[in-house]
């Protein structure tokens, strides 16, 4: 087994339009024309962007043909951070052998757990909210770490062991000293993200330290790469949510909404 730390020193640098879209979204001045720029430059982001803002999971009226209307559907911290998102995904070799699960399945869930996010937190803060978008799209890549560090032997005796265990943060320990969530945090730590979002994401699996930790918990649960949106998985998700005194009915009527609005099969 490759050291974690090692292997995430190991990566490339990422490329600039992510440090330029930090510095905008950061700062006060979040011009429309500036972010236009830089999106449009990237023809993998513009590609990204128009196919979230037609899909079923955001459900717009009308046909979104343009980066434009769709900054302006989305706003700019939605816009932003689903850029980041893709491209820090695009730029880690996606390696998913131990989960069983296809990369685009993944990616599904990563989309579908932040719409649930959305849509269960739809009256709470707006700046809560805007803290959830980016760790909720992101914090489970620390898997194609985790799983790209292990050898043959090592990736078939944990493929065996998880489909014993619904705890998957724990399998992941027992193998790197580190859950998904933990090295994701390390990641965004390598990149100079917020300490606020590296401290948010590491705090996941443990679930401690603020709300967003908390709440990305229940996501987390509900999206269990194992077994995303069973009964199990559901059960598990709403009972945390009870933990944690956050609102486990309209999380319930939620995840129903999410169930009917064509949530892809496993």
């Amino acid at each position: 087994m490759l050291d974690i730390n090692e292997r995430i020193d190991k990566l490339p640098p990422l490329p600039n339009i992510i440090f330029k879209l930090q510095y905008i979204q950061n700062s006060n001045d979040h011009d429309h024309k500036k972010i236009l720029e830089l999106i449009e430059k990237d023809s993998f982001i513009s590609t990204k962007i128009l196919q979230m803002a037609n899909s079923k999971l955001f459900g717009f009226n009308n046909s979104v043909k343009t980066v434009s209307k769709a900054l302006n559907l989305y706003g700019t911290t939605f816009t932003i951070d689903i850029a980041l998102s893709e491209l820090i995904k695009n730029s880690i070799k996606v390696d998913l052998d131990i989960y069983n699960i296809q990369a685009k399945r993944f990616f599904d869930l990563s989309d579908y757990s932040c719409r649930l996010m959305l849509d269960w937190l739809d009256k709470e803060d707006i700046k809560l909210k805007k803290r959830l978008i980016f760790p909720c799209l992101i914090h489970e890549i620390g898997k194609f770490i985790i799983s790209s560090s292990l050898n043959k032997n090592e990736k078939k005796e944990f493929l065996q062991l998880s489909k014993e265990s619904s705890d998957i943060s724990s399998l992941e320990r027992k193998f790197t000293g580190y859950s998904s969530s933990e090295v994701t945090s390390l990641l965004l730590k390598k990149w100079d993200f917020d300490k606020l979002l590296c401290e948010d994401v590491f705090y996941i699996d443990s679930a401690i330290n603020t709300k967003v930790s908390l709440i990305l918990n229940v996501i987390k649960a509900i999206f269990n790469v194992n077994n995303p949106l069973s009964k199990q998985s559901i059960f598990l998700g709403i009972e945390k949510a009870k933990q944690y005194s956050l609102d486990d009915i309209k999380l319930q009527k939620c995840i129903e909404k999410i169930l009917i609005n064509s949530m892809p099969k496993n």
